[in-house]
């Protein structure tokens, strides 16, 4: 980035905020602004109803994002961001209270209702029009579109990115139960299961005899050996030596590993790194590399206008794409 184009955005970045904080003074019922101060605010309130709250909004995140003080988002996305916002949120409100067209709102602002003042004249004249044509399932159906896109591409926030984590924990979780169940079977089956002694009864000996006599034990088999086979020595054929060996020509050349293989992994490493970067709209491109024994180095330049602290910022991101415990 230029010292030119810094400056630029620094006063860009001033500006937004000293016009962000003049029209949330605006919008306050107190007059501290003035006759200027008191129509802009009332013009806010009319046409923007809830989403006038998000002017001032507008304005503070588009300075914070000229000094860097937003992370993930530059100045552009969060400008996208803040004025999408002040629209999409009076329009669910105008949804939600199902309000009319706008000529059946009272000619004083005083006699509104509080759902015409949250919703507001332009985002009330949006979910009509778009209800009269696709009804109102449709406009829930355009709001919900509309929000979407929005996170998507300032946020990079997919609403289904979920669902493969869930789905590889769920997975998981089977296998780790189905594990503990095979476990728990076979210790179960590698019981002993001890069968009681039988005890003669009394009335089980004889009345003549004085004594009686115990059966002794029977007699335990010894373990016998198994005699291991005698070596027996090959027939040697007539005219034939020991030591006559075959060539060793016969014998298969091994596989020379060059370790292309190590190579084309750690480059694919480095595209899946930069693809990542493109996904949360950060450009860059890789201009060196250190491999080591544990840790593998990449240098990544960040293109004109892109801040270090950006690529930071989504460390974590980084590693759960490159599958690494961590990326610093």
């Amino acid at each position: 980035m230029t010292d030119t184009s810094g400056r630029r955005q620094e006063l860009v970045a001033i500006v937004s905020l000293l016009a962000g904080i003049f029209v949330a003074l605006t919008l306050l019922p107190w007059d501290i602004t003035g006759p200027v101060g008191r129509i802009a605010g009332e013009f806010l309130w009319k046409w923007f109803g809830l989403g006038a709250v998000l002017i001032p909004v507008l304005g503070v995140g588009v300075g914070l994002a000229g000094f860097g003080l937003v992370p993930r988002l530059d100045l552009e996305r969060v400008a996208v961001l803040c004025a999408g916002l002040v629209l999409l949120v009076p329009y669910a409100v105008a949804i939600v209270a199902g309000a009319t067209g706008p000529g059946d709102f009272p000619p004083a602002y005083e006699d509104w209702t509080t759902a015409q003042k949250l919703a507001g004249l332009v985002p009330v004249a949006i979910a009509v029009g778009i209800g009269e044509i696709i009804g109102t399932a449709g406009a829930v159906i355009v709001g919900l579109g509309g929000l979407w896109v929005l996170t998507v591409y300032t946020l990079g926030l997919h609403p289904f990115a979920w669902m493969p984590r869930a789905w590889e924990r769920i997975v998981g979780a089977v296998h780790r139960v189905a594990e503990r169940a095979g476990r728990r079977g076979e210790q179960s089956n590698r019981e002993d299961v001890s069968e009681p002694r039988e005890v003669p009864d009394e009335d089980s000996v004889s009345d003549d005899s004085s004594t009686s006599t115990i059966p002794p034990p029977p007699p335990t088999k010894s373990r016998k050996r198994r005699k291991t086979p005698e070596q027996t020595e090959l027939p040697i054929a007539d005219g034939a030596s020991v030591d006559d060996l075959p060539p060793v020509d016969i014998l298969t050349s091994p596989v020379s590993d060059s370790g292309h293989d190590f190579e084309d992994a750690i480059e694919r490493l480095g595209h899946v790194l930069i693809e990542t970067l493109r996904t949360f709209k950060v450009e860059g491109s890789i201009v060196g590399r250190t491999t080591g024994p544990v840790v593998t180095q990449y240098e990544v330049a960040p293109a004109p206008g892109v801040k270090v602290g950006r690529i930071a910022a989504l460390a974590d991101d980084l590693a759960l794409a490159t599958r690494a415990q961590s990326v610093r």
